[in-house]
């Protein structure tokens, strides 16, 4: 399952770091947080994440 989900977040762009988790280094918008968040549910990968947070630069929690 961990190949599955890194499949769909370096497809999309997204790095991992090891104790962080998967890191989109440009900007992004609640709407593209939304639309990720969705393409986990259709493809069934959602219910192997815990948590989906989104921060801005500063550390600060922007969406769940």
């Amino acid at each position: 399952m961990q190949k599955e989900l890194l499949e769909f977040f370096t497809k999309r762009g997204f790095e991992y770091e090891v104790h962080v988790g998967y890191l989109y280094q440009e900007e992004i918008t609640r709407e593209k947080a939304q639309q990720i968040a969705d393409e986990l549910k259709e493809c069934g990968l959602a219910k192997f994440m815990h948590d989906f947070y989104v921060y801005d630069v500063e550390g600060n929690c922007v969406e769940r």
